[in-house]
């Protein structure tokens, strides 16, 4: 799938997300370079991560307005309960809010062309929650984690409407299988992911998401588009 990138069977975005904007502004100037390009030896932590989170939360804002766009606050806060506990005191990267007051939660992830993002650090929460169904080990990649709580966010409050997993995938190395490819293919998907929750999920998902190539002067890199939890249609 390298030359030429295989875009899956969804052929419309997952409402209401402004995803052609969200591209669009990631093919402007050089955020795309800014995002991807191999780690910079500067001091510190690198936080690229936190680029596309501020680009999309930016972007989301402009379309929705500014009231109804956030950026890492968590669920809880956000349906205006007092629950604290495991979903509720997860801060999803990406919340937008709809003309009726509905949620709609966005998890982001981006790697580099030297990095393939997969990356198992889980928080002692969610460790317990893998715990509470049975999976102690290995832990749980990043993105699995991140297909998890999109899953869990719509379970838990009627008030939360589609949940997407958005990922800038960029990897050109051969140490791992590149996420693009992952969530294309459902063999693969099961053989990556390390839980028999998310492996029960490869066909429903990959048929739920589209990959698309994106690139600007410089810089190339693979879009994935998942709609975890979609939004009921209206009648």
């Amino acid at each position: 799938m390298d030359e030429q990138l295989a875009v899956s069977k969804v052929t419309k975005w997952p409402q209401p997300w402004p995803i052609e904007k969200l591209i669009a502004r990631l093919e402007s100037g050089s955020e795309l370079h800014r995002l991807i390009r191999e780690r910079q030896k500067i001091r510190g932590y690198d936080l690229r991560e936190f680029m596309l989170e501020r680009l999309a939360h930016g972007v989301m804002a402009e379309h929705f307005g500014a009231p109804n766009a956030f950026c890492r606050c968590t669920l809880g806060s956000l349906l205006g309960v007092r629950q604290t506990d495991f979903p509720y005191d997860r801060s999803p990267d990406v919340v937008i809010k709809d003309e009726a007051g509905r949620l709609h939660v966005c998890e982001l992830k981006s790697n580099r062309t030297d990095y393939p993002r997969f990356d198992r650090v889980v928080a002692p929460e969610m460790k317990r929650y893998f715990e509470h169904i049975g999976h102690a080990f290995p832990p749980p990649w990043e993105v699995e984690q991140d297909l998890v709580k999109l899953h869990l966010y719509k379970d838990h409050s009627s008030m939360v409407g589609s949940c997407i997993f958005f990922m800038v995938d960029a990897y050109l190395g051969d140490q791992q299988p590149r996420w693009s490819d992952v969530f294309q293919d459902p063999k693969l998907f099961r053989n990556r992911m390390c839980t028999r929750l998310v492996q029960g999920w490869a066909d429903e998902l990959v048929s739920s998401t589209r990959v698309i190539p994106i690139s600007t002067d410089g810089a190339a890199a693979r879009v994935i588009v998942c709609t975890v939890r979609a939004e009921e249609q209206k009648t």
